[in-house]
């Protein structure tokens, strides 16, 4: 493996928060060379969060610029899992769609269950 192929983003699109972790596969796990957290509040606006607001996407869709430049800055292969505010959203597909487009992040969006056993993970 060689030293930029090792280079590993985490994007954690949450309801409140964007959290990305880029770190570095070493043969005993991974040595974390940065973190990076923005307060985006994707959720707001919507009580149900049944829809994301135009206001909402476009705060996430600078965040994913953002975010796009640190993971391109130290070569790391970015990966993005979104959670509860994109699941729920009936417009999720206007966030992912100009996340592809603007940011060149491709978004996956997680079930409740895989949302669960990812933090039960993180938590041990």
């Amino acid at each position: 493996m060689t030293e930029s192929s090792s280079m590993i983003g985490a994007l954690d699109i949450g309801t409140n928060s964007f959290h990305l972790v880029i770190a570095r596969a070493t043969h005993s796990g991974f040595e974390v060379i940065t973190r990076e957290k923005e307060m985006v509040r994707l959720g707001e606006g919507s009580g149900d969060m049944k829809l994301l607001s135009p206001e909402a996407i476009e705060r996430g869709i600078i965040a994913l610029r953002n975010m796009r430049r640190v993971a391109d800055a130290h070569g790391a292969e970015l990966r993005a899992i979104a959670t509860s505010a994109v699941r729920e959203a009936t417009n999720a597909d206007v966030f992912i769609n100009r996340a592809h487009k603007e940011a060149s992040i491709v978004v996956e969006v997680i079930s409740g269950v895989e949302e669960a056993r990812l933090i039960h993970l993180g938590v041990m």
